[in-house]
């Protein structure tokens, strides 16, 4: 990623999905763009912040394999971008991973409401 002047923005992992894996792109995924497409070890929390070194700023996320997908959406996790020659820092942002079914929030209500409320337009 590049602001107007061509500097190149550093991207940062700085906190990870409650479930599931993400992973930094392969060498052979950025080169070729053939499988396998991520690195063998997921990113840990430890590394956190996380420098991602894929010049086009991408990440693989691969959801747990031992469960049912969720209603909602798999997780999420938060970034901030760093531009490098002045080191200053943007807002977090946050990617939300959403399910097969492409929805971020969910619910069968079969539990209860779910803590959800209905506002707005009611009459």
């Amino acid at each position: 990623a590049f602001e107007v002047n061509n500097i190149s923005l550093q991207f940062l992992i700085t906190a990870l999905p409650a479930s599931g894996a993400l992973y930094e792109t392969s060498q052979n995924f950025r080169t070729y763009g053939t499988d396998p497409k991520y690195a063998p070890i997921p990113i840990q929390e430890h590394e956190l912040p996380f420098r991602v070194s894929d010049v086009l700023s991408r990440v693989v996320y691969v959801p747990p394999s031992d469960v049912f997908p969720p209603e909602g959406r798999w997780g999420a996790f938060s970034y901030t971008v760093q531009e490098p020659s002045s080191g200053s820092m943007s807002q977090p942002g946050q990617v939300s991973l959403s399910s097969p079914a492409h929805h971020i929030a969910a619910s069968t209500f079969i539990s209860g409401t779910d803590a959800w409320i209905i506002s707005g337009n009611i009459h």
